[in-house]
């Protein structure tokens, strides 16, 4: 779903950002949203640290990034991921 959003570039434009929930869909629309308008920096604060991590690495990744990361997903090459076990691999539990 695409949430209009009726921003005005002067308020974001070179600015820091901070966004709660910048996980869930309506945070991540904004987020893309806001990038368009040249933030100096967006901050996202999620409670979900696995989707938070996961947001941050989807502009980064490069195709040997992807091959690594499957290999942590499905060590065996059966094509099945669990979930849990890929989230823990990726952002440890903290102790």
């Amino acid at each position: 779903m695409i949430y209009p959003l009726n921003i005005n570039e002067k308020f974001v434009n070179g600015k820091n950002i901070l966004i709660t929930g910048g996980t869930g869909s309506f945070g991540n629309h904004m987020v893309k949203t806001l990038l368009q308008f040249k933030p100096n920096k967006i901050i996202i604060f999620s409670r979900d640290e696995f989707k938070q991590y996961m947001m941050n690495m989807g502009g980064k990744m490069t195709a040997e990034d992807l091959e690594e990361m499957m290999k942590v997903a499905d060590p065996g090459k059966e094509g099945v991921v669990n979930i849990a076990e890929f989230a823990d691999a990726l952002c440890p539990p903290k102790k």
